[in-house]
């Protein structure tokens, strides 16, 4: 082939290839562009999907369900708003180490609980199912339209969401509720703020709760009927609550059927009591609860408690309610407690700067014991403070004083003063304004003060006790001190028998809610530190004490009577060879010697006699035996006595309640105002207090 021949071939072949290169770069172009519009086109549909969505409640609380890690959840409670509004999943994790989510929609039948369960078993192993039954009262055959797609919408596109529409709404409606879209592309003009919140880039996941309110409904308090008479439930609602039961014994889980508290009708109750009969034909692993069997005892009230007639509760009602059904399930079921913290977990050392708080259980002995917290309330008139307290109500004795900051000038009486009189509390506030309650009957207060220049509020167990009161004080440069009272030249007096747990002060007003959450919070640090406390009257004497009548006495440091409720078990063995002509041989007293108060505990020898003095001086004689040696055995439970004297019942159940004493068991001497008095001559052979009730079998046997 010439030169030239092969020049043109190659030029040709050149020209060949820079079409083929023009062509397939056209083809990329053209294939990017697609891409490109394809990519524009799903991002515009997503967000006018998304924005056009709607957001109900059931359909956030569905989708934000779906964003949990799987089997991330201990606990699910589904049903109705009486789900969603009454029980507070924060609550149950930070009291309870409960992890739980409310997956709810509003006016939920059971036919959409079914299938809400079907969708949460997908994902979750849950150790608990709990199903609210309050709308399976109600005969419908379906819901309205905004319910049905509340309960069906948020689901993930499945042949359970398929079934859950075609029970939810006829079939006039059905292909627009699978496809969507031709539901809400007309929502255009009640667009809002919140429809532009959900997008995958800034998802506000709702957590399974909302947040009702402080707004107050009166309620009438239902009268609860009995159990024994009942009404058949509409036909379908029967049909789905047996397939919940089923689908949950099919899955090995447990399942609770509740109710919560509302002013419930007779006929609302008739129907329980069917889901009852229901619950019981399935044997173990089914549970049905029914709350309002319990209103006596959860501390709700129907008066304050409620937002609307509808049974929900505002945040007070929350807060009570969760609390009680945490304790339930915890009592009742096999849950993990976990320790962690709640995505939006209320902390109020977080929230707040804390400027004092109590690091130990403070007890007042009545006789000179005080602490001081350093904290002047009223050294500025227009300071704002909360102050917030746990404190014991079964101690008391005259002229009580639980904590004070308080100046006692006469004509200008002013500050902060909570003290006790026979049964009643006193709350003094400012310009010496009294607010006046009655003693709880739970033996404790909670106690929230809030006090915003001169206006305050109070809050004792969960309830508002007083509001807004308007009093204003003059500067006080006295400090917060508990157990007692400042006087004029501030030096400490009234001393009291005051148990105090815990005690924190703030330098602002903390919020409501933020308040009614501590109140309400379960007092386990308290009954740590008063369990801490219980456990120290446990004693054993190691070797026998002998008195020498001169100065020889022992100070066990046992208190049996700080709490007078107290229950406790001693045994001791008292020699009897003791010179018996001397008078008031004591061997043991935990008494206290004030005129006119005087209670507690002492055995002494007189006139051929063990005399025995219980609580509020109830006198019991134990004859001389003869014997060297004599056994005695006391149990106290309450403010009852049991006396046993080797091996035999001396006196039962009896009664004698005694306010307070914080002397401790000495053996050898009695005490008054601190001193030891009558030292005796006498031999304890044996001593063991256990801070429990021995049974009688226990006894005779020792």
């Amino acid at each position: 082939m010439s030169d030239q021949a092969q020049q043109a071939q190659q030029a040709q072949q050149a020209e060949l290839a820079d079409k083929g290169y023009r062509y397939m770069n056209l083809k990329v172009k053209r294939l990017l562009k697609a891409i490109v519009f394809f990519c524009i086109f799903v991002s515009l549909f997503y967000v006018t999907a998304q924005t056009l969505r709607f957001k109900d409640q059931g359909i956030l609380q569905m989708e934000a369900f779906y964003r949990y890690d799987d089997n991330s959840l201990d606990v699910i409670l589904i049903g109705s708003s009486h789900v969603g509004v009454n029980i507070d999943p924060e609550i149950l994790l930070e009291e309870y180490g409960i992890k739980g989510y409310n997956l709810w929609a509003p006016v939920q039948p059971a036919w959409n609980s079914y299938y809400f369960l079907k969708e949460a078993l997908k994902t979750q192993s849950p150790e608990l199912i709990c199903v609210e039954t309050a709308i399976m009262t109600q005969e419908l055959e379906y819901s309205d339209y905004a319910r049905a797609i509340a309960n069906t919408m948020g689901m993930k596109f499945s042949k359970d969401k398929i079934e859950a529409i075609q029970v939810s709404v006829g079939e006039e409606l059905q292909r627009d509720f699978i496809m969507e879209w031709p539901a809400y592309h007309a929502r255009y003009t009640d667009l809002n703020e919140k429809d532009f919140k959900y997008y995958f880039w800034n998802y506000d996941i709702v957590g399974g709760k909302i947040d009702s309110g402080y707004g107050i409904h009166v309620n009438e308090e239902p009268i609860v009927i009995s159990q024994e008479s009942s009404i058949p439930l509409y036909e379908k609602q029967e049909l789905y609550l047996r397939k919940i039961i089923e689908l949950c014994k099919e899955d090995g889980v447990p399942l609770l059927l509740f109710t919560t508290p509302y002013t419930a009708s007779e006929q609302d109750q008739l129907k329980f009591n069917r889901i009852a009969q229901i619950t019981a034909e399935y044997g173990d692993g089914v549970i049905y609860k029914n709350f309002l069997e319990d209103i006596d005892a959860i501390p709700v009230n129907f008066e304050t408690d409620y937002a609307d007639g509808g049974g929900h509760f505002n945040n007070y009602g929350i807060e009570k309610f969760t609390m009680y059904y945490g304790r339930y399930l915890k009592d009742n079921f096999n849950i993990t407690v976990r320790n962690e913290e709640y995505a939006n977990k209320f902390n109020l050392q977080k929230l707040y700067s804390c400027a004092y708080r109590l690091r130990e259980v403070f007890t007042g002995d009545a006789a000179g014991s005080y602490a001081d917290t350093g904290q002047a309330l009223y050294d500025d008139p227009d300071r704002s403070w909360t102050l917030l307290a746990d404190f014991d109500t079964a101690v008391y004795g005259n002229d009580q004083v639980y904590f004070a900051c308080y100046a006692e000038e006469p004509g200008a009486y002013r500050g902060l003063l909570v003290k006790r009189e026979n049964d009643k509390l006193y709350i003094i506030l400012g310009d010496n304004y009294y607010v006046e309650t009655i003693i709880p009957e739970e033996g404790y207060v909670r106690m929230a003060i809030t006090r915003k220049d001169s206006v305050y509020n109070v809050y004792i167990n969960g309830e508002k006790t007083a509001e807004n009161i308007t009093t204003s004080c003059a500067g006080y440069e006295g400090t917060l001190v508990l157990g007692c009272e400042l006087d004029e030249n501030l030096n400490p007096f009234r001393f009291s028998a005051a148990t105090i747990y815990e005690m924190e002060v703030y330098n602002e007003v903390i919020s409501e809610k933020d308040v009614m959450h501590w109140l309400l919070q379960e007092r386990t640090s308290a009954e740590l530190m008063q369990l801490s406390v219980q456990e120290s009257v446990a004693y054993h004497l190691e070797q026998e004490f002998a008195g020498d009548g001169i100065e020889q006495y022992l100070d066990t440091e046992v208190k049996l009577y700080d709490t007078p409720m107290r229950n406790w078990t001693l045994l001791t063995e008292l020699d009897l060879t003791c010179d018996k002509s001397s008078t008031d041989l004591v061997f043991l007293s935990c008494f206290n010697e004030d005129t006119d108060n005087y209670r507690g505990l002492l055995i002494r020898y007189r006139d051929g006699k063990i005399e025995t003095i219980l609580g509020n001086t109830y006198y019991v004689d134990i004859p001389d035996s003869g014997n060297d040696s004599m056994k005695i055995a006391i149990v106290k439970e309450g403010s009852s006595y049991t006396i046993y004297a080797d091996g035999q019942v001396i006196a039962s159940d009896l009664s004698s309640y005694c306010a307070a004493y914080m002397g401790n068991l000495l053996l050898g001497c009695q005490e008054k105002e601190g001193i030891p008095i009558r030292l005796s001559p006498v031999t304890v052979r044996k001593l063991e207090i256990y801070d429990e009730i021995m049974s009688g079998d226990e006894i005779m046997a020792w």
